[in-house]
């Protein structure tokens, strides 16, 4: 078959390029290898068919007795009006095979249709979503790698490699590795308010509660905040290695800070550094998806340092009881905080 004229779309419907992409065939791999060798031009479509079809989550829906019973009694009870022509009744595993073949071309159309008419995204384009706990690695088409944090998205555009600059959308928090490419594309983040420009560096980029925190890690980047201080006009701010930029309630303020403490989550670890409670309460609730209340303590003025796995709600929880002689109740989506 000749793949040269396939769209994107046409790569995504592609039962052999699904084959290769979902199942890494031998014999599909070393096709599709060999044709991204040969087809230097085709590799943006490529890419961007499979980061589509890594990003759905197939279900699978067989059939069930009753389901395939029904559709024969169907075929029997309607054969004399000629709509169906049967022949004997042991084409019954056939049967199941084309009804449980309609259920899935009809959940693969249902979920091409919503990706088309989801207002947030431009067609196709590519999305990724964490629940609470979980973060995910990505690979972009350029190369560039990304960890997403817990109940954070990202979002691109299906044109991405074509466009003029490689942008990306960014709800939560995310830490960045930037590859430079050959025609010095530039690399933006959209944080909130804040638009992150960059050619080639590792930071990480933190949007919760109306608040941004870009901690730079290595390379330059540049920050474009919209009228965030002077209303008249737009502010940019240049990073250096090493410093973090907080813009809170259209404050921006510059420090210099240990990264390890803002980048230390991509190796599944949370460090607090002379951490009031308030902000250990904050990344639970964000990071893990529960409401914390508080009874007959001072949040504020509970002070820890400490290292706790990203993982591990629990053990974080039996700390903060020991090392604040608290009481902990927790619910399925409320943890209460009781002084003692």
């Amino acid at each position: 078959m000749d793949y040269r004229s396939f769209s994107t779309e046409e790569l995504v419907a592609d039962a052999y390029f699904q084959r290769w992409v979902l199942s890494e065939e031998e014999t599909a791999d070393i096709f599709w290898k060999k044709w991204l060798h040969d087809h230097p031009e085709q590799r943006q479509d490529i890419m961007e068919a499979a980061a589509i079809l890594r990003s759905i989550h197939f279900t699978p829906n067989e059939p069930t007795n009753e389901d395939v019973e029904q559709v024969w009694r169907d075929i029997v009870e309607n054969r004399s009006t000629g709509k169906y022509k049967v022949k004997n009744k042991t084409n019954l595993a056939f049967l199941r095979y084309a009804v449980a073949a309609s259920v899935a071309l009809l959940l693969t159309v249902t979920f091409m249709v919503l990706r088309v008419l989801d207002a947030n995204q431009a067609p196709f384009g590519i999305s990724y979503q964490t629940d609470y706990g979980q973060t995910q690695e990505l690979i972009l088409p350029d190369g560039s790698s990304v960890i997403l944090g817990a109940n954070s998205s990202l979002h691109y555009s299906s044109g991405w490699l074509g466009d003029s600059e490689r942008t990306v959308s960014l709800e939560g928090e995310a830490y960045f590795s930037i590859v430079h490419t050959q025609d010095d594309k530039r690399f933006v983040v959209n944080s909130d308010e804040v638009a992150i420009t960059v050619l080639g560096t590792r930071f990480n980029v933190n949007n919760r509660r109306g608040e941004n925190h870009i901690l730079l890690e290595e390379g330059s980047i540049r920050l474009s905040l919209p009228k965030v201080v002077r209303k008249s006009e737009k502010v940019e701010v240049d990073m250096q290695p090493g410093e973090l930029v907080s813009v809170e309630e259209g404050k921006i303020t510059k420090t210099i800070a240990q990264a390890k403490k803002y980048i230390s989550w991509t190796e599944g670890v949370f460090v607090f550094e002379k951490a009031p409670l308030s902000e250990v309460i904050e990344l639970i609730e964000e990071h893990f998806g529960y409401t914390v209340i508080t009874q007959g303590v001072e949040p504020e003025e509970m002070i820890m340092t400490a290292e706790l796995r990203t993982t591990d709600i629990d053990m974080m929880l039996r700390y903060l009881s020991e090392i604040f002689k608290l009481k902990v109740e927790k619910t399925h989506d409320t943890i209460t905080l009781i002084g003692t």
